[in-house]
């Protein structure tokens, strides 16, 4: 099974294919995303906040 969780940014592949975002990260996931909802992960060059403030304009 595949997560999201926090304590990422450690520089070292230890998820064990998870996405490990930084915890400042995940509290803004959790702002606009709650637990179940559908998520399709994708490649990006944008930061969470450089994502999010683009789609709110």
């Amino acid at each position: 099974m595949i997560e999201i969780h926090g304590d990422g940014g450690k520089g070292a592949n230890w998820t064990q294919g998870c996405v490990a975002l930084r915890n400042d990260d995940m509290d803004l996931l959790f702002k606009y995303a709650s637990k179940g909802t559908p998520v399709t992960i994708i490649g990006s060059t944008l930061t969470l906040e450089e994502f999010f403030s683009s789609s709110e304009k």
